[in-house]
């Protein structure tokens, strides 16, 4: 396995700025225990299908503090990503819980953010209400030409134009052959899982009301949409693990 470290420290203004689009009531169409695959409509315009992530390894450690001193917590990585999946074809990356019925929160596409509104009355048939909002663009990408967050190699532009591969699905024969040729030729690993140490700050904590679980979640959430950001890359593919927090 090849591996990079990295240290990275999220802000908090996502958390809070955002831009109401309307409160929606998810429902779940179809969902296969075997495969892990779940078909959620969203709205009229929106209809997921998702597929089982993961983000951690087998086990990692939480780093925190209980009364100003140091603790740690060693948590089961496939436990933490039980709820953890995604929809390449929209971007989507999502907690989603159906323990006392249907529950989503997380990421779709550029902008667009769902979480549930517990507050709320349920649907006549027994939907949750979730909200459906637009959160602000970072500064950095309000000039950017293209309305995405990320971008596709030029070389695998290339074989998008000629229709050899797809720009966030998988190879086709002929794509996958040719990078298959160069993994051989420089003997690249097929995939590298940089391994990503995640530092929160006070307010990123709070915001979450220091609640171990919610923080992880969160955490889970934004390496899952990461990946999908990393999905045009080939030879070798990137996938982000969380190893510690």
């Amino acid at each position: 396995m090849s591996s990079i470290a990295v240290w990275l420290l999220l802000p908090i203004a996502s958390c809070f700025a955002t831009q109401e689009v309307g409160i929606i009531y998810p429902r779940m169409l179809s969902s296969r225990a075997d495969t892990g695959q779940k078909v959620i409509k969203l709205t009229d315009d929106i209809t997921l299908n998702l597929e089982k992530s993961t983000v951690f390894p087998k086990e990692f450690l939480v780093h925190s503090a209980v009364d100003g001193r140091p603790a740690r917590y060693l948590m089961n990585g496939e436990d933490a990503e039980a709820n953890l999946y995604h929809d390449i074809d929209n971007m989507a990356s999502l907690d989603v819980s159906e323990e006392d019925g249907l529950e989503l929160s997380g990421i779709i596409g550029h902008t667009l953010r769902i979480k549930p509104m517990p507050e709320m009355e349920r649907s006549m048939d027994g939907q949750k209400a979730h909200m459906l909002f637009h959160a602000d663009k970072p500064e950095f990408f309000k000039e950017r030409e293209e309305d995405k967050d990320y971008g596709i190699p030029k070389d695998v532009q290339a074989l998008i134009a000629a229709g050899k591969v797809s720009p966030t699905g998988p190879d086709t024969v002929n794509g996958a052959d040719i990078f298959e040729e160069r993994a051989e030729r420089y003997r690249l690993p097929r995939t590298i899982y940089p391994e990503v140490h995640i530092v929160a700050d006070f307010l990123y904590c709070k915001a979450f009301d220091f609640n171990r679980k919610k923080i992880v979640n969160s955490f889970a959430i934004m390496a899952n949409a990461a990946n999908l950001r990393y999905a045009s890359l080939r030879m070798p593919k990137v996938q982000i693990k969380i190893v510690g927090v």
